[in-house]
């Protein structure tokens, strides 16, 4: 097995469309922005259905993202989990750990060689 696509992840869609957006990024969270009930956090299935349902509700709020095809998305998250990689990195190297390494693969990191 390769790599799983297309995936759809909310977090990184989220982090892509609303940059700036103070706050957490959890999916209750996302739940509670997006107007979304999370019935039973933490099970499996009810966090599945409201991940469904939150990236719908982005759908709806960013028409860019809706419109583009399962693999596009993919492809367009793949570069965007790179970025906010690549920026958390850059942050913890300035304000705590100039050591600090931030995987960049998504969605699936690679085993260590």
């Amino acid at each position: 097995g390769g790599v799983p696509s297309p995936v759809i992840d909310p977090l990184v869609i989220d982090k892509h469309v609303d940059k700036y957006r103070k706050g957490k990024r959890a999916l209750q969270a996302l739940c509670e922005h997006y107007g979304v009930t999370l019935s039973d956090a933490h099970d499996a299935t009810a966090d599945a259905v409201a991940a469904v349902r939150v990236v719908r509700q982005m759908g709806e709020r960013h028409r860019p993202v809706s419109t583009l095809p399962p693999a596009e998305l993919h492809a367009l998250q793949v570069r965007a989990a790179a970025e906010q990689s690549a920026s958390l990195q850059a942050y913890l190297r300035r304000t705590a750990n100039p050591a600090a390494v931030v995987e960049q693969a998504w969605p699936v990191i690679p085993r260590s060689r």
